[in-house]
């Protein structure tokens, strides 16, 4: 074999090699965001609501399962439930206007 065509060789399996990892990377990136398959995909009785960041290492996140509300708080120490949340007071929290909103604590 010459070195012209050896080195075409190593070019062609460098190129192979190349493109199974974009394709694996591709894969596993699809996989983690719920576009191809059931990994972080949406589920049909579980979401989350809505999240705030409180601190580099604990956070709140309100989830919703089954139709039923709950808020839970999460950190370094692992994840705790906060509250049950009634529905009416989601509602009601998402028609109030800012007027009628209570003051934040500064």
């Amino acid at each position: 074999m010459t070195p012209m065509e050896l080195f075409a060789r190593t070019l062609l399996a460098l190129a192979v090699i190349g493109a199974v990892l974009v394709g694996f990377a591709y894969l596993v990136r699809a996989l983690g965001t719920g576009r191809a398959g059931p990994i972080g995909g949406r589920g049909r009785y579980l979401r989350v609501v809505e999240s705030r960041a409180l601190t580099q290492s604990a956070s709140m996140h309100l989830v919703e399962a089954a139709g039923r509300f709950f808020l839970v708080g999460a950190g370094a120490n692992g994840v705790a439930l906060l509250a049950e949340i009634g529905a009416e007071a989601i509602t009601k929290a998402a028609t109030t206007t800012a007027d009628e909103a209570p003051p934040r604590a500064s």
